[in-house]
């Protein structure tokens, strides 16, 4: 965990870098200062692929997609986590996942390309993008997902510990500095709320989180080691992967 300090010559470095064409802002209470909540696990189920990595689930589909960061591959599954589909996309370094309701498809993002990815439901490339931004070696960008008005936000696992939002051209629009957690390990919206849920390996959880207040509440984690999240509001449940384990774990 940074300390004070640390946090603050990191905003600093930050928003200087934000001075070539992008925004930044600080993003409100350390962990310390967060309440802190428990949840309750209905079931554990092991996935047949090793190192997932990311996850999302469709709403109106109800099915799940998830990446493998092992044979680097992605997989459809049902709610009960079976496998129905591979999709033919293969990556290099799959971290993150979100689906797009407005027009079925995917997003991805590549750690070590620091890539993303619009992918139709077989897999098929739509578009692809580099981002343009600095971080040390294997601590580049972990988490996608989307936002209000379609807006794609890209969360970095640390060093720097941001959570960047792209404008139209995916371009780096603004920078939210991020100092609750030790490492942030993927990143879901939730549109009731125009908040997020944001997961750390490190930190043993995921957070509450939104760009005005920042950190609004903990979910206690048993286990580290997780790296993917998802909400299923119908069913008020928290689909999250274990990297270590390969288990997709459903909470409530």
């Amino acid at each position: 965990m940074k300390n004070i300090s640390d946090v603050h010559h990191l905003f600093l470095a930050v928003c200087f870098i934000g001075l070539a064409g992008f925004s930044c802002q600080k993003a409100g209470p350390t962990e310390t200062d967060v309440p802190k909540k428990e949840l309750q696990l209905r079931s554990a189920i092991t996935l047949p692929f090793t190192e997932p990595s990311g996850i999302a689930f469709s709403e109106s589909m109800q099915k799940m997609w998830v990446v493998s960061g092992g044979d680097q591959h992605i997989y459809r599954l049902d709610t009960a986590g079976h496998v129905e589909y591979q999709l033919a996309y293969k990556g290099t370094d799959l971290e993150g996942i979100a689906f797009e309701p407005a027009d079925s498809t995917l997003w991805i993002v590549d750690e070590a390309s620091k890539e993303i990815v619009h992918l139709d439901l077989n897999g098929n490339v739509l578009f692809r993008k580099a981002l343009s931004y600095q971080s040390n070696p294997n601590k580049g960008p972990e988490g996608i997902t989307i936002g209000r008005d379609h807006a794609l936000f890209i969360i970095n696992e640390s060093d720097p510990s941001v959570m960047f939002q792209l404008d139209s051209t995916y371009s780096i629009a603004k920078t939210f500095t991020l100092n609750f957690a030790s490492d942030y390990s993927d990143v879901t919206y939730e549109p009731m709320t125009d908040s997020f849920y944001i997961l750390s390996d490190e930190s043993n959880g995921f957070y509450s989180w939104n760009t005005q207040q920042g950190a609004l509440m903990k979910y206690v984690l048993p286990d580290s080691k997780n790296e993917g999240i998802a909400f299923d509001r119908t069913r008020n449940r928290f689909y999250i992967v274990n990297d270590a384990s390969a288990k997709l774990a459903v909470y409530q």
